[in-house]
């Protein structure tokens, strides 16, 4: 399982997020949750944000995804 998906499920703490996230930024990251996603976490672990979680719109990053990863 990568690092957001055990951080949004709560497997590892906040802390643990910041520190293991930087090293796990990966292509498969973005294909898997889509770019503005690994972006708002990027923000979130560089201290941009005081929220938490990635809420993604109905919908969410689908045509992003198809685009980026040739579906």
């Amino acid at each position: 399982m990568n690092v957001i998906s055990q951080y949004e499920q709560g497997y590892i703490s906040y802390s643990e997020f910041l520190g293991e996230f930087p090293d796990s930024i990966s292509e498969s990251q973005e294909c898997l949750f889509g770019t503005r996603c690994v972006e708002f976490y990027v923000g979130m672990t560089l201290g941009k944000t005081n929220t938490r979680y990635f809420i993604q719109p109905y919908g969410g990053d689908h045509h992003e995804v198809i685009e980026r990863c040739s579906f």
